[in-house]
């Protein structure tokens, strides 16, 4: 009976563990089912990590808030204010409509075939082809519609940002550096009532468009490189417009007006001449060469409009063998002519971008004597303007009689306020005899220039030769004793600088230096040109919104002046004020003392509204007055009312944090599995 009951019972409890095992697999599959769909929902609704970009370089094209290649066409009244260069380049350079269009001093319209232009269509053509040239990056497809971006590479067939939708480009970096870049293959439509917006920095968005590009949304940034056309509605464009990149058919269009084009473009810098001679002193039939420095301190080329022409002053001629050069591009070439008394630069000379170039030739002088040697202002002619101070340098020839002469010179001979330069005096004795000094040689700098922070005084003259040269002060010393080698010289060397721009002539007279061999029978002069102005940026941003009772504030930045003073005056425009026409709400200036970020007192609004704030820096004698205009971009505040409190949002979790999260759930799954098992 018993062996009956245990046979009868051995299939049941086998069907038993077989339901069990086969529940037990139904149960981890689903677990490990949910787990990997759930990763796979992370990983594919995360957005894409963008794909670093690189900004192009736009050379002359940067100084242009509207470029064209066949016209640029502004709009009627009340026009459109372009705060760049306007111009058109290569064909047809037609531009209209200027007024009541206007472009504010310092940029300039071109209104007719300019190397300016030319230059700038080429460096636009070449920006146009890098942005190609950095592939697709992320694709977006043919919407933009509400998209929020980050720093990176993108890429759109057909680009379109729908009737009152916005694109958001937002930069986390601390400095706004981040680059973004739009490879957009045909057109580009931002539709009515759109905005471009976000914290990025304007000026580091580029848009590169394979046709035409129409924005009649309310506001936009970017520098847009078109193949062809730009159209631009009545919204603000916080850039540059650049048409006709490739073919030859691209114009600038602006229907509508009572808009703004601009904030990224730099005015042109003029170019500045140096010169020196080498040796400043040589014995009466001697060889000196002189040298001729054109510096360009602007980001573009700057092309020679005329040739440059120094007439050497009477008595001193071109040496026998000229050995004339330059170092200058364009196809430069340089006339001298042994046994005459000047030296030219061809016109069409180029000075490269934020560099220089020189001229160099040998001189001669048959009678002894001291020999100024000047190029006057507006000597150097160029696209990017004048010469606004004159180059002096001074060639010492010694007489039959051979006392000692002096020579000096600036080294760089243009330096930015607040640079340094190094002063150079040279100490020439022809005489066979070593000549000692008898008393202190004193060279006084002139007003406004002062020994630098770091002097690095030096002398190359013996006897014990000491200089005397302390930061800060007027004048450097060469010790009484010194001696200069015969037929030999010895130099005095210290660094300078100037705070306040300015021409600086600096004159060792005749007799300054005495020595046992006699005195310097002719004056040693040198200048040193420092630019008068700096051109300052107002960067600002203004306090998120707030509801009624809060206080609001804006906050500017000033960069780029030269220990800049004077005052920033932040005017607050109510809601019923958009263009800011009347008189502002609430007014506080702020004293500026360097650049820095600076900050406007609190404003309590007792409206609900759209506030607008409108800074403005009134410069200095060193320093350009700018402002950033009504609308400008960051410096609209919206006030609402106070609304109960709402429940608090699901939070969310960044891209890094689900991809994590989406591990661990994983990792949890299976180690689920694992203490099933066991």
């Amino acid at each position: 009976m018993n062996d009956q009951v245990s046979t009868s019972t051995k299939p049941q409890l086998v069907e038993s563990r077989i339901a069990e095992a086969s529940s037990w697999l139904r149960r981890r599959n689903r677990g490990l089912l949910a787990c990997v769909g759930f990763t796979a929902f992370l990983l594919v609704s995360a957005p894409a990590l963008a794909v670093v970009a690189v900004a192009p370089t736009l050379g002359a094209a940067a100084q242009f808030g509207a470029l064209g290649n066949s016209g640029v066409t502004g709009s009627a009244l009340p026009g459109t204010v372009v705060n760049g260069n306007v111009g058109s380049a290569p064909t047809v350079p037609t531009v209209t409509n200027f007024p009541p269009s206007t472009v504010p001093a310092p940029f300039v319209i071109y209104t007719a075939a300019d190397p300016v232009t030319a230059q700038a269509h080429a460096d636009a053509a070449t920006a146009y082809g890098f942005l190609a040239g950095q592939g697709l990056g992320t694709p977006l497809g043919n919407t933009l519609d509400n998209l929020t971006l980050t720093p990176g590479l993108y890429s759109s067939g057909a680009a379109d940002l729908g009737a009152s939708t916005s694109l958001t480009l937002n930069d986390p970096s601390p400095g706004k550096t981040g680059i973004f870049v739009f490879n957009v293959a045909s057109s580009l439509i931002m539709n009515v009532g759109s905005v471009v917006t976000g914290t990025a920095n304007p000026c580091n968005v580029y848009w590169r468009v394979g046709s035409s590009a129409t924005l009649n949304g309310n506001s936009f940034m970017g520098t847009v490189i078109a193949d062809t056309s730009i159209t631009v509605g009545g919204g603000n464009v916080s850039g540059r417009v650049l048409a006709g990149a490739v073919t030859a058919t691209g114009i600038v269009t602006m229907p509508t007006g009572g808009n703004t084009i601009g904030g990224c473009s730099a005015p042109v810098l003029p170019p500045t001449l140096g010169k020196a001679f080498s040796p400043a002193t040589i014995n009466a039939g001697g060889a000196s060469t002189l040298t001729i420095t054109l510096s360009n301190p602007d980001a573009a080329i700057a092309t020679l409009s005329s040739a440059l022409t120094d007439t050497l002053p009477g008595g001193v001629v071109i040496a026998p063998a000229p050995a004339a050069a330059t170092t200058c591009g364009g196809g430069a070439a340089v006339t001298a002519i042994a046994g005459a008394g000047a030296v030219a630069l061809s016109s069409g000379s180029t000075i490269p971008a934020t560099g220089s170039c020189t001229v160099t030739v040998n001189v001669t002088a048959a009678i002894g004597g001291s020999y100024i040697n000047t190029l006057n202002i507006g000597a150097l002619a160029t696209s990017n303007g004048n010469n606004a101070g004159p180059a002096i340098a001074t060639l010492t020839v010694v007489s039959p009689v051979l006392p000692p002469t002096l020579g000096k010179a600036f080294g760089p001979a243009t330096i930015n306020a607040g640079g340094v330069s190094t002063l150079t005096i040279t100490l020439s004795n022809p005489d066979a005899a070593v000549a000692t000094l008898s008393s202190a040689l004193t060279d006084t700098l002139p007003g406004g220039v002062v020994i630098a922070p770091v002097p690095a005084a030096a002398t190359t003259c013996g006897g014990g030769a000491a200089v005397t040269a302390i930061a800060g002060a007027g004048a450097v010393v060469l010790s009484s004793g010194s001696t200069i080698p015969a037929t030999g010289s010895c130099t005095v060397t210290v660094n300078v600088t100037a705070a306040v721009g300015g021409t600086y002539i600096n004159t060792l007279n005749i007799g300054a230096l005495a020595t046992s061999n006699g005195s310097n029978a002719a004056a040693a002069i040198a200048t040193l040109t420092v630019p008068a102005i700096a051109i300052t940026t107002l960067t600002t941003q203004a306090s998120f919104g707030v509801t009624l009772g809060g206080a609001i504030s804006d906050t500017a930045t000033l960069s780029g002046g030269t220990a800049p003073t004077g005052a920033i005056t932040f005017n607050l425009y109510g809601p019923n004020d958009a263009l800011c026409s009347g008189a502002a709400i609430f007014t506080t200036p702020v004293a500026v003392n360097g650049n820095g970020n600076y900050s406007s007192a609190p404003f309590t609004p007792v409206a609900i509204g759209t506030y607008r704030w409108v800074a403005n820096y009134g410069g200095d004698t060193n320093n350009a007055a700018t402002t950033n205009g009504c609308n400008a971009l960051n410096e609209s505040v919206g006030v609402t009312a106070v609304m109960p409190i709402a429940a608090a949002g699901i939070p969310t979790l960044s891209e890094w944090a689900m991809i994590m999260l989406a591990a661990f759930l994983v990792i949890t799954g299976f180690a689920a599995m694992r203490r099933q098992a066991r």
